[in-house]
């Protein structure tokens, strides 16, 4: 489980295992996988291109990202 930002409260990850899903990240909460919606997603919009880069680095590089 790469941690690719920590925001606060919040580590960001994906799973190594993810590879051939669409880039998507997880954010974790002390031991929990949930948040408030509405500040999740305003955290996603602002670092969308980073961890975009952050996926492309761990699995490669995709010809598109689906939903970018």
């Amino acid at each position: 489980m790469p941690t690719i930002a920590r925001l606060g409260p919040y580590r960001v990850l994906f799973f190594s295992n993810e590879a051939l899903e669409p880039p998507h990240v997880h954010m974790q909460h002390e031991k929990s996988l949930a948040g408030e919606p509405r500040q999740l997603e305003c955290l996603v919009v602002e670092n969308q291109e980073t961890w975009l880069e952050a996926w492309d680095e761990f699995f490669g590089s995709r010809n598109s990202h689906e939903g970018s």
